[in-house]
């Protein structure tokens, strides 16, 4: 069943980034990264208005051992049924498919997939490269989005992990998707392509692409310090963990940031 505050709208959750730990490696994390993952994964079970997906842009795991999918797994157990997930840089897209076989997953060698739910098709285009740290996007991948953009039958909205746009924050645009133009061209060219849905930067950042408003999800774990600097040094900031709904109304889509583990609860005032 759709999720609704009105009869067609459709509720739809973005988490990215999580990069869960194998306890017995530990990390480097300023932040405990499974805790914050959890209580995130609490939060989403427990919206009132339920998601009727989520929607995993990738860095599942910090480095890609069984230990951390073991983790992962476990913690995204209640939201099984709902999860679509793809791989990040620091992900093993072979042992994401492989514990998540359930996914939609498509009939090709990277770990992309497609589903149509409430009248909207959602494309997961995975952007890793094996043994870097950036986004690349070779021919067949730029062929098979393409190819399922023009398949669309109504409304859509492509999902990866890389964003395709320079962020400004000079280190991580170090690892921005190539090549931009090929990607560019294809989404200024899907007249049903009305969102573009990333992870990898950390931060929630709005811009638009081919035309087509793009946004980054926050992560759960430590998030890139704010420093727009060419210069900028590599820096990273304990900032709440997050993860965004997207709802789309008869108006469009609206993006809502849900930070989680604040401590605050919502009241209902004197004067309501």
């Amino acid at each position: 069943m759709t999720a609704t505050g009105q009869a067609d709208d459709l509720l739809i959750a973005q988490i990215s980034d999580t990069h869960a730990i194998d306890p017995a490696l530990g990390s480097d994390s300023i932040v405990d990264n499974n805790e914050r993952m959890r209580t995130a994964v609490a939060s989403l079970a427990a919206e009132v208005l339920p998601p009727v997906r989520i929607v995993h842009t990738g860095d599942a795991t910090n480095d890609g051992h069984p230990g951390e999918y073991d983790v992962l797994v476990e913690t995204f157990e209640p939201l099984a049924d709902r999860l679509r997930i793809l791989p990040g840089n620091h992900d093993d897209p072979d042992e994401i498919r492989r514990r998540f076989p359930d996914q939609p997953w498509a009939d090709t060698d990277h770990g992309s997939w497609v589903e149509t739910v409430g009248g909207v098709t959602l494309i997961g285009l995975d952007s890793t490269k094996r043994g870097e740290h950036g986004g690349h996007l070779d021919d067949a991948r730029l062929t098979w989005v393409a190819d399922q953009l023009a398949a669309a039958p109504g409304p859509s909205v492509l999902c990866l992990h890389h964003p395709p746009f320079r962020s400004g924050l000079a280190w991580m645009d170090d690892g921005q998707l190539r090549p931009h133009g090929a990607l560019d061209e294809i989404v200024a060219g899907a007249p049903g392509l009305e969102r573009i849905w990333c992870g990898h930067l950390h931060r929630p950042i709005t811009t638009t692409v081919g035309g087509v408003t793009t946004i980054t999800c926050p992560t759960t774990s430590q998030r890139i310090g704010l420093d727009l600097r060419p210069e900028a040094p590599i820096s990273v900031i304990a900032e709440p963990a997050a993860y965004q709904l997207h709802l789309r109304t008869e108006g469009g889509w609206v993006t809502h940031t849900r930070p989680v583990d604040l401590g605050i609860e919502p009241i209902v005032p004197d004067w309501a």
